[in-house]
């Protein structure tokens, strides 16, 4: 949550103006951490800032970075409330038509060029938090659990309860 004000819980979100994708998923998730959605193309997110017309954004440190927004922010607090992935898409019919050979293989690629993409992120994220908090940016660790409680419905409410279990099947 890259905003102009230090936030710690959810209750400090309370009339922030957070730029958001126009997504019911982000849409529902930011307005259930306390703040007020704002959907705005990205291209726009620096001078919205700029001139006061949001008072925050959220997005992953790389992208921020991209657009310079640790010039017209000054807090970043590590919410973790949206995680992105990436997969492939096959269906269903081509995979099964492998051998199971080729299946396993293709099983243990992905996972290892998914393990190495994931490391790469975050790196690159550790970098980018060094770079910014040289500019000035205070970053703040908050206590994710509060954050979490606040969006625990969105996933049920927009009808996507069965796929966050399927996700969190091998915790």
């Amino acid at each position: 949550m890259l905003t102009k004000k230090l936030v710690e819980a959810p209750e400090d979100l309370r009339g922030v103006r957070v730029r958001t994708i126009n997504s019911p998923v982000w849409l529902r998730t930011i307005e259930s951490m306390g703040a007020t959605p704002t959907p705005l193309p990205w291209s726009e997110v620096y001078s919205a800032l700029q001139l006061g017309a949001i008072d925050g954004a959220e997005a992953q440190l790389t992208a921020a970075e991209g657009q310079n927004l640790h010039e017209v922010i000054t807090h970043i607090a590590l919410t973790g409330h949206i995680h992105l992935m990436t997969g492939i898409a096959t269906s269903e019919q081509w995979y099964q038509s492998l051998p199971e050979e080729l299946r396993t293989i293709l099983d243990e690629e992905l996972q290892s060029a998914g393990e190495e993409a994931s490391q790469a992120t975050a790196d690159a994220q550790n970098a980018v938090r060094e770079r910014m908090e040289a500019e000035g940016v205070t970053f703040t660790e908050v206590d994710v659990e509060l954050f979490r409680e606040r969006v625990g419905g969105v996933y049920d409410e927009l009808g996507y309860g069965q796929y966050r279990d399927q996700l969190t099947a091998g915790e």
